[in-house]
């Protein structure tokens, strides 16, 4: 039974306030610029702390026939605060030569290896894209890991013993997940799709065979057991699509690679944006009933879709959709999709692809993405990392470097534009990046980055931490606002809800997801920043339920925690 939405009365309810700075322009217009306005990124915005994070591992695998490609882009790396402890820590996965590890975060940017205190012991499994979530309305994390090569997938949830101590328990059985028979699981995305509060599960599974059960949408019933709903909510007949002629597998294979839960037309019901390769990305909106239906557009013309983020970069109040890809000499590459929704008479002008004007198509062969205001500038900037092994479609992927791009805006026409800016800004990455989380690290007040990189040779650094100095340059003014939504029983993160923060300069979103951005995840907190001189006015929560808080500024503390108003726990 699916529960039908009610938009409420709006009731203001804050637990705890804090600070804020300024933002840059409200609605930006979507044609390119023609000359900049605004200061490039300053030189050393970030620098490689990875050696100094305290984590170390090697990532490999055991075979002696070869690594596929698959194994070549899984393994990956999951996000989220574990042990409620206010820091985000991290949990990494490392081929079948050691068993995934978490490591908890200190607080000053370095980790500790926490794997066996916590109970996770998975030995010979080749994993992918593991996801934090939590299932079961306990307001503690539980992990899903997928299974590659035939190896299973997993669910672990934390559970508490007699002495009090928090650990994880596999569970995977006991939720339905333990007989899928996809060969494949690639990724893991979170999102309450039939509106009953519990998180539902969605699941890339590239290189399954289209013969196979189709497998992707799972059901939380209850919190206690997943049940597969792929065909009920009309998916299934979508999921295997006629891929271009430079599909590796050939025909009647699912290629996707992951799928986000994201309320892209403002309805509270989460559409689905699946990635998906070889041309078969696609977009699914929700009817608010548990069924899906195919959003059909000529502008959705992804050829090699590989990772992917959503998020508002014009600040008109509607997500946006990046997606990476493979650039090419004929022009594929990276696309961004700004949404119309809020303007637009009709669902077929939802999107209109930027990806030229805005000058982010060439990317390399682009993976892991993320949004994140990196400069705290009141712009969401864009960051993917790259690259493959061998060379394809005349170029070489080798020695593919990250890119970052920076948002700007035109004092000419006021205009959003975006400038790449990766060396310029330290991150000077060049190993085979495939997954990446874009977080605060420290609570210092600006957006890291640590990526997981490919596992096919043991000699390859596993990751790369990048620290954002931004918060350590006193030469400016700009602040950043870390906000953490506390839901009510059982979407305890407050999944599906979105943050509209209102300065003197601009009005900002925030959607507040478990996506995977490519076998990796985001915390659900969230991150905005403010430029100069600019002042917070106020802060409106429209809760996945309907029900709304609102909150009146000033704000004196730069971490707020906002809690459902029926939240009792």
């Amino acid at each position: 039974m699916f529960v039908q939405r009610f938009f409420l009365c709006c009731i203001p309810v804050f637990l705890a306030a804090c600070g804020g700075g300024s933002t840059s322009g409200s609605s930006l217009a979507g044609s390119d610029h023609s000359s900049a306005g605004s200061t490039s990124a300053p030189s050393k915005l970030f620098v490689d702390r990875t050696n100094e994070t305290g984590i170390e591992f090697l990532a490999g695998y055991k075979t002696s026939k070869g690594v596929s490609d698959i194994m070549k882009y899984c393994g990956g790396v999951a996000s989220g605060d574990v042990n409620n402890d206010g820091l985000v820590d991290l949990f990494f996965i490392k081929g079948d030569i050691d068993q995934p590890s978490l490591y908890l975060n200190n607080g000053d940017n370095r980790y500790r290896e926490a794997t066996d205190n916590w109970g996770i012991d998975i030995e010979d499994h080749k994993g992918c894209g593991p996801a934090f979530a939590d299932v079961n309305g306990d307001d503690r994390l539980d992990i899903f890991i997928g299974g590659i090569d035939g190896d299973p997938s997993y669910l672990w949830l934390q559970q508490q013993d007699n002495q009090g101590k928090w650990h994880f328990i596999d569970k995977t059985q006991e939720y339905g997940l333990a007989d899928m028979v996809s060969p494949n699981t690639i990724s893991a995305s979170f999102g309450d799709y039939d509106g009953d509060g519990w998180l539902d599960l969605f699941l890339g599974h590239w290189g399954t065979p289209e013969s196979a059960p189709k497998e992707h949408l799972w059901r939380n019933l209850g919190g206690e057991r997943f049940e597969n709903t792929t065909v009920e909510a009309g998916l299934a007949e979508h999921m295997v699509l006629q891929p271009n002629n430079t599909a590796v597998l050939g025909a009647g294979v699912d290629y996707s690679f992951s799928g986000a839960f994201s309320d892209i037309n403002n309805d509270r019901c989460p559409d689905l944006l699946v990635i998906g390769d070889f041309t078969t990305s696609q977009v699914f909106l929700n009817r608010c009933d548990g069924v899906y239906q195919k959003y059909a557009s000529d502008e959705i013309d992804i050829n090699n879709g590989m990772g992917g983020t959503t998020g508002d970069l014009d600040n008109d109040g509607d997500l946006d959709w990046f997606v990476s890809g493979i650039a090419t000499a004929s022009g594929q590459g990276n696309r961004l999709y700004l949404n119309n929704h809020l303007s637009s008479q009709g669902a077929e002008q939802m999107f209109t692809d930027v990806s030229q004007k805005k000058g982010v198509v060439d990317g390399g062969w682009g993976w892991g993405a993320c949004f994140a205001d990196f400069d705290n500038n009141g712009l969401l900037d864009i960051f993917h990392v790259n690259g493959w092994q061998a060379g394809l479609f005349g170029a070489s992927y080798a020695d593919d470097r990250s890119r970052l791009y920076m948002a700007e805006v035109n004092a000419g026409d006021n205009t959003l534009y975006y400038r790449e800016q990766a060396l310029v800004a330290g991150i000077t990455d060049r190993t085979q990046g495939r997954g990446v989380v874009c977080f605060d690290s420290d609570n210092d007040g600006d957006v890291d980055i640590i990526t997981a990189n490919g596992i096919f040779d043991e000699g390859l650094t596993p990751f790369k931490f990048y620290q954002n100095t931004h918060a350590d340059d006193h030469s400016n003014a700009s602040t950043q606002l870390r906000i953490q939504l506390l839901g009510s029983h059982p979407n305890t993160a407050a999944i599906g809800s979105k943050i509209k923060i209102v300065s003197s300069q601009a009005t900002q979103m925030r959607e507040v997801t478990a996506n995977s951005n490519f076998v990796s995840n985001n915390p659900a907190i969230q991150y905005v920043g403010f430029a100069p001189g600019d002042t917070i006015e106020s802060i409106e929560v429209r809760w996945q339920d309907g029900r709304i808080s609102l909150h009146q500024g000033p704000f004196s503390k730069a971490h707020l925690t906002i809690s459902h108003p029926d939240r009792n726990f």
